[in-house]
């Protein structure tokens, strides 16, 4: 009886000591891709208690996609912007709807952003963005300079981001949010409607795989899918 209890008490420990090893595994990797993206994307500091003072500017950003809702810096809340598939979806309930304020503002695309906060958590990538430029708002009948957050939830459900390419993470970032630097290197590489097999090849570089259908070609790239109908341009997948 006594050696049967120590031999479950001994199970259980290996269990424990297997199952803390592996967290510690899967933390040890999301910091890891945190580091990477933080490589490329420099997170920017500001003052103590103060969100419109910047201390130590980080890497800028601008905004690609229309429906980030941002509020105040100044305000203590504020809503997720939840980013999936590409796409940006507000969120729904009573807790949305008390939140919601008069002060909160779109932000547009081409609109310019420090990145204050990045971390790898469950499935998803939270990044807190802050604007570069103030703004005046009008608050007891004066006006006052400030700047606009918003936090974005990057959600991967299908995604062990323990294990995943820290490539493709950023790639779905820069759909939504591209550094600056980054953004006249995607531009040179857009393709368009109507271009040419040639054209594309000059852009993207050889396909890695090419699927001939006669009148149709498909050009297989790691990441997208160009379709071309007698020669031109005529989707991207």
């Amino acid at each position: 009886m006594v050696n049967k209890l120590s031999a479950n008490i001994l199970i259980g420990f290996v269990v424990i000591l297997l199952l803390c090893t592996s967290i510690r595994a899967q933390q040890a990797d999301k910091s890891a891709l945190e580091e990477k993206l933080r490589s490329a994307i420099v997170v920017t500091k500001t003052g103590f208690g103060d969100a419109t003072r910047i201390t130590a500017p980080g890497t800028v950003l601008i905004i690609r996609k229309d429906g980030i809702n941002a509020d105040l810096a100044s305000d203590i809340g504020m809503l997720k912007n939840i980013v999936r598939d590409g796409q940006i979806v507000q969120p729904k309930g009573l807790f949305a709807s008390m939140s919601s304020k008069k002060t909160t503002k779109p932000l547009r695309v081409g609109e310019r952003v420090y990145v204050t906060k990045l971390n790898a958590t469950g499935h998803t990538i939270e990044m807190w963005i802050l604007t570069t430029e103030m703004s005046g708002i009008v608050h007891g009948g004066s006006t006052r300079q400030t700047r606009y957050k918003a936090v974005l939830d990057f959600d991967f459900p299908e995604v062990d981001l323990a294990s995943a390419d820290p490539a493709k993470i950023k790639a779905a970032i820069d759909a939504v949010l591209i550094a600056e630097s980054d953004m006249a290197a995607a531009d040179t590489k857009t393709v368009k409607l109507g271009q040419s097999t040639e054209e594309v090849r000059k852009i993207l570089g050889a396909p890695e795989k090419t699927v001939d259908l006669g009148t149709k070609i498909v050009y297989i790239y790691k990441d997208m899918k160009i379709v071309f109908v007698d020669g031109r341009v005529s989707d991207v997948q």
